[in-house]
């Protein structure tokens, strides 16, 4: 081999394996696999083929945001997704030094360091644009290896698990970063959501009621909604028949305790208890206080209070008293 075919041989080695990697994406399967998240705000950081963003966008779990550092990629991209154009977008990646995310906003984040080279994200700007908790990860490439990056819960946040805040009633949390709003993270649904029964934070999660006046006014039923708390993605629904609302007060008690949220959706049936991630019914609680109360608010459905183990369910002059975990009735009066 002469010193010249030597040389043109090492060249179109070389540019096939830059080609090879400039083209690779990781597989759909290892993602989910190797991050752990199912859903919320999705970003590939370097797109180059489009495939994994139009994977991910498939079955609208996730909204997919992709990063492309050429025209060329722009181009194979955004054909790649356009059946799938809406749930994910793909544009020029301006700021290399800086991801175009607000603090802690990205549920999944997918990066490939070794191909993106200098243009490769900090891992301190990886870790300021990911949900902290169990909602959040990245899916990161370095030295031939994928590894998943996460950012725990800080302890300086606190959530609202109940209309009170807790089982005492004492309308104060114990949150460390609450202050005067100096923007807005998301926005979404009507203002009136929520008007008197508030939403609930736990874990990561928005939990709030909405009106659901699709059948007409007089018809209406309630939607119990999830949200993660951090970006506003939709997580999950359930909906009930008839608004049980009387003027102004809305009547439904629902909370957060643990891994679920409790509610009971409508009068005269037991509580339900969903899991939190998913809305999927866990189970019903028939010793709840199930029967409609008489009297002037003979549609209110009273409060549930989780204080300690012990649920309450209070309907006007009566108590009944849960053993949570178990689900049975401890007392009733």
């Amino acid at each position: 081999m002469t010193r010249l075919s030597a040389a043109f041989t090492f060249l179109a080695v070389f540019t096939a394996m830059a080609s090879a990697a400039k083209a690779d994406e990781p597989a759909i399967e290892a993602v989910r696999r190797g991050a752990g998240i199912a859903n919320g705000v999705a970003v590939h950081v370097g797109v180059e083929t489009g495939e994994l963003a139009a994977s991910l966008g498939q079955g609208a779990m996730f909204i997919v945001h992709g990063l492309a550092r050429d025209d060329a990629a722009l181009g194979k991209a955004r054909t790649a997704t356009a059946p799938v154009a809406g749930i994910v977008t793909v544009v020029p990646w301006q700021v290399r030094t800086r991801l175009p995310y607000p603090d802690r906003f990205v549920n999944l984040l997918v990066v490939d360091c070794d191909t993106l080279g200098a243009d490769a994200p900090t891992d301190a700007e990886i870790k300021r644009v990911l949900v902290p908790g169990d909602r959040g990860a990245a899916w990161v490439k370095r030295r031939g290896t994928w590894a998943k990056v996460a950012v725990p819960m800080p302890t300086t946040l606190d959530g609202w698990p109940q209309f009170n805040y807790d089982g005492q009633a004492t309308n104060r949390n114990h949150d460390e970063e609450v202050g005067i709003p100096t923007g807005i993270q998301w926005t979404t649904g009507p203002h009136r959501a929520t008007a008197n029964n508030g939403y609930r934070f736990a874990h990561g999660l928005a939990i709030y009621e909405r009106p659901d006046h699709t059948r007409g006014e007089r018809h209406a039923g309630d939607h119990l909604v999830a949200r993660d708390a951090f970006n506003g993605t939709l997580l999950w629904w359930q909906g009930t028949h008839g608004s049980h609302v009387i003027g102004s007060r809305k009547l439904k008690p629902f909370l957060i305790a643990g891994d679920s949220v409790v509610r009971l959706a409508e009068a005269g049936k037991p509580l339900v208890e969903y899991d939190a991630r998913t809305g999927a019914i866990k189970r019903s609680i028939e010793a709840s206080l199930v029967g409609a109360p008489q009297g002037r608010f003979a549609a209110d459905m009273g409060e549930a209070v989780l204080h300690g183990d012990t649920l309450l369910h209070v309907v006007e002059d009566r108590v009944a008293a849960i053993d949570w975990p178990a689900g049975t009735l401890r007392w009733t009066k």
